[in-house]
């Protein structure tokens, strides 16, 4: 459904495109222009003929075209209306050998006769266009309105070049999405190698698609962000989660009072809302325009243990396309560890028909996992023989001592304040909440009676976040056997790792205070037995 979900967000329309757009400069190699047709020079105009139930959209010549008899390729240049967006840092600093560039899926028609989407490429260019229009005013050459009843509309006369078409109001009887804008070369190639022809009178019909919904987290990555469905984090980690979807618009006569939008969030038992004065939710157009919403005008928000619930004011977000929202959860000692996901699901409720106050209820969800290790401390000689009272930290990659959360005598998890837990009466102790990484584990106090370990351990656990498995290793052996364990009412699970130690004391650290009090100490012990050996000597004599 995710995967889905997200093709609806990225591509609202599926127009006629092919391979015809080839420039006089960066023109792509997968396109051939031999193969073109020969131009009509006679031909200097087109039409344009938009299909979309209650829409409307403006349409704007970003590039003129020329050719010259016998030619197969248009040249071309600037519309005057555009002459200062090209070069301009403030918009990209875009030229017509960059716009040539773009990865060519303007126009490339796949070998199996589909044409290529070409949204998610050229978006690279209508954004920084349309906030060119914006800024200064730029006028469409053309308004199409398409009227409630489906009719097609057809504007003529408009000379050969290239176009942006840009969805300015969507009404309809029905919940609809406004489309994204579009690059339209006019004329375009149509038909199959060899019987390409030029077309200049293109027909494009956008679809009336749902409302589509995406939420991720947003993870770290070195400075940037980066949008993830699924993660590995520590037990205590905050989250960042984000939420995107499109804001519906309806008929001019509907009963804007009767509009639901309602995003609701549930959380599992593992994690938590925090820091709820930090929500942030943004609204936008398609121009790059934006309004940060504001709680009890634009919203009402209320919180229920793990629910929260936003109740959006139709009427003041209806002037926008897009909603983003942003909040915090903490991953709290209930997180399922050792596999299981951590859910958080996210529901929007819109009214898909005002004449009968249906609903549609898009979803998605996100996952995180956390994991552990439980400590089984022995004798060398015999794993029945366990060993209470060895010391454990834990170490990340940098060697910093990392919190531990472990059990309590009740069996509740808590944390360690130094980051260490000891082996209890089972010889048992545990490192849980763990995100997937490397870590280092080290003996700090062996049991009474027994030497202590040298050195660390390298752990490393490898996790798949499709499924949430694990591979767990140990100083690069695989670590297969693993163990149930409760947490927060949930089947949770961690690997088992062993440890023997052996039987004897270790002497304190070479250079230590007790190495020296041990050194003094046998040579009174020496020089003692020396002058005891000395007078039985004397009394012999």
């Amino acid at each position: 459904m995710k995967n889905n979900i997200k093709k609806l967000f990225s591509t609202i329309i599926v127009f006629l495109m092919a391979v015809a757009l080839v420039m006089p400069v960066g023109a792509s190699d997968k396109v051939d222009p031999k193969d073109n047709p020969e131009i009509d020079v006679t031909k200097t105009t087109g039409s344009i003929t938009m299909k979309k139930k209650g829409s409307q959209f403006s349409v704007y010549k970003v590039l003129d075209a020329t050719a010259k008899a016998g030619q197969n390729v248009f040249t071309y240049s600037k519309n005057s209306a555009f002459e200062s967006f090209f070069g301009n840092e403030a918009y990209g600093n875009f030229t017509i050998e960059k716009i040539a560039e773009l990865p060519n899926e303007l126009n490339i028609r796949n070998e199996d006769g589909t044409i290529t989407d070409p949204i998610k490429e050229t978006v690279k260019l209508t954004t920084p266009l349309q906030k060119f229009i914006e800024d200064n005013g730029v006028q469409p050459v053309a308004t199409i309105t398409c009227p409630n009843d489906g009719t097609a509309v057809t504007v003529d006369n408009l000379g050969i070049g290239f176009y942006l078409i840009v969805e300015t109001a969507t009404h309809s009887d029905s919940a609809s999405v406004a489309s994204k804008s579009m690059l339209v070369p006019l004329p375009i190639i149509e038909g199959n190698k060899p019987d390409y022809s030029w077309n200049y009178n293109l027909n494009i019909a956008p679809k009336d698609e749902p409302v589509p919904l995406d939420k991720n987290i947003r993870k770290q990555n070195g400075e940037e962000f980066e949008l993830v469905s699924s993660s590995t984090n520590n037990i205590g980690d905050i989250l960042e989660y984000q939420v995107d979807t499109a804001i519906p618009h309806y008929d001019d006569k509907t009963d804007l009072e009767s509009i639901k939008y309602i995003i609701t969030d549930t959380l599992s038992v593992g994690l938590d809302f925090i820091n709820q004065d930090k929500l942030s939710i943004v609204v936008a157009d398609f121009s790059g325009n934006n309004k940060t919403l504001v709680k009890d005008v634009d919203y009402t928000i209320e919180y229920n243990d793990k629910t929260m619930t936003i109740n959006f004011v139709y009427s003041n977000i209806m002037a926008y396309n897009t909603l983003q929202l942003r909040y915090n959860v903490v991953i709290n000692e209930n997180a399922i560890v050792g596999g299981g996901a951590n859910l958080n699901k996210v529901e929007l409720e819109y009214t898909n028909n005002p004449n009968t106050g249906t609903t549609s209820k898009p979803w998605d969800e996100t996952k995180t996992y956390t994991y552990g290790i439980q400590i089984v401390k022995h004798d060398v000689s015999d794993e029945n023989v366990r060993l209470a009272g060895a010391a454990f930290e834990l170490q990340d990659e940098a060697g910093k001592v990392i919190a531990a959360y472990e059990y309590d005598k009740e069996g509740k998890l808590i944390v360690t304040g130094d980051g260490k837990v000891e082996t209890d009466k089972e010889g048992l102790a545990y490192f849980v909440g763990l995100e997937a990484g490397t870590y280092y584990l080290k003996e700090t106090k062996a049991p009474e009676g027994y030497q202590i370990l040298d050195g660390r351990a390298t752990l490393v656990i490898e996790a798949d976040l499709e499924t949430g498995d694990a591979v767990y290793t140990l100083n690069g052996t695989v670590i297969a056997e693993t163990t149930a364990i409760e947490n927060g009412g949930s089947a949770s699970k961690v690997v088992v790792t062993k440890f023997a130690n052996t039987k004897g004391f270790n002497l304190p650290k070479t250079g230590g205070a007790g190495t020296w009090m041990f050194t003094v100490g046998g040579i009174l012990i020496m020089a003692s037995m020396v002058t005891v050996f000395v007078k039985l000597r004397k009394k012999e004599n």
